[in-house]
């Protein structure tokens, strides 16, 4: 028997992957601070990372945007939440570049 919330649950994600798509854009700047803090990222990388948290964290909780943590809150969740959600190191690694990359450095 077909589940009847599958429906609304892929329309759910796919507004939240486009959101979350749309909402950050990179900048040179961006890319620049990110290849000075961790040599060989690329644009890609930013996007795939970008990607990732939406389709990797949606799964379990409504997502939270970068700017609402700061590195700290960052650091602190992102390992707890990457064990959960049984990510590699280098999909953990490209979600956490592109969170501290966007996040409130003030907050």
């Amino acid at each position: 028997m077909k589940n009847k919330c599958t429906p609304f649950l892929l329309l759910l994600f796919l507004v939240l992957l486009g959101h979350a798509c749309s909402t950050a854009s990179f900048t040179q700047t961006d890319l620049a601070t990110a290849a000075q803090r961790w040599p060989g990222t690329t644009l890609h990388d930013l996007q795939q990372g970008q990607v990732l948290y939406a389709s990797s964290c949606a799964h379990c909780h409504a997502l939270k945007s970068p700017e609402s943590q700061d590195e700290a809150g960052w650091n602190k969740w992102v390992p707890v939440m990457s064990q959960k959600a049984h990510l590699n190191d280098h999909d953990r690694n490209l979600i956490w570049h592109y969170l501290l990359l966007k996040c409130n450095p003030g907050n």
